[in-house]
């Protein structure tokens, strides 16, 4: 769950991110002041494994396709994932 807060006091919306990544540590400086960029790996029905980068501020939360190929596979054993940049 992730709570956007501005001047010391809570957005009116909360959001809940489901997928794998979305640990706390994750959290990155957005590219507008009071923002903050979120990537997470999650299940797109139409582009399977794909990392979103979500943008939110005290105002909203958007989401915006990495430039990130993600391979392997979740369901087996470990589940470990390979992150791949893509060439612009």
């Amino acid at each position: 769950m992730l709570v956007p807060f501005k001047n010391a006091k809570p957005g009116l919306d909360a959001y809940r991110i489901v997928g794998y990544w979305t640990g706390c540590d994750s959290l990155q400086v957005g590219s507008q002041p009071g923002q903050v960029l979120l990537p997470v790996v999650s299940q797109q029905p139409e582009h399977g494994l794909q990392v979103l980068n979500y943008h939110c501020s005290a105002q909203r939360c958007t989401a915006q396709p990495a430039n990130i190929q993600v391979s392997g596979e979740p369901a087996a054993e470990v589940g470990t994932l390979q992150l791949h940049t893509q060439a612009p």
